[in-house]
């Protein structure tokens, strides 16, 4: 009975310590469970902040874009503004060396008519004066 008594001793001892490995692997497990709570939260937090820069990221490329597009419509009212300016602007420089034309060949013809008139009036000036020159002539000789 000895034998069986050191057996049952034995077996009660080597029961203890299962026991107490397996209290140990429970209290290890739990930490374990525990720590990755812990990362499953970090790891929550963190797909909860991406989402939101992703989310954020999304808005300013909308806002880029719009503005982009707002750009763009800007750009291209001012080049259709500018070909019209220019259009009107080439109108105006055709039309104004058209006048400028005109009036050279008015300024023209009026040079030319004033000429005319300054040499009939030389001629007069000249058909006048030969009366006076004559009688110049008279008083000069007596």
């Amino acid at each position: 009975m000895d034998k069986l008594k050191v057996l049952e001793e034995q077996h009660v001892k080597q029961i203890e310590g299962m026991n107490l490995e397996l209290q140990t692997l429970k209290a290890q497990q739990e930490q374990h469970a525990n720590e990755l709570n812990g990362k499953n939260l970090v790891i929550q937090r963190l797909a909860i902040r991406l989402s939101a820069l992703e989310q954020q990221t999304i808005d300013k490329m909308m806002e880029l874009t719009n503005e982009k597009d707002r750009h763009s419509q800007v750009i291209h009212k001012f080049r259709e503004e500018s070909f019209l300016a220019e259009r009107r602007l080439e109108s105006v420089r055709m039309m104004m060396k058209g006048n400028l034309r005109q009036k050279m060949k008015e300024v023209g013809l009026e040079q030319s008519q004033l000429r005319t008139k300054l040499g009939k009036l030389y001629i007069e000036l000249q058909e006048a004066k030969k009366p006076q020159d004559a009688l110049i002539t008279v008083v000069l000789r007596s």
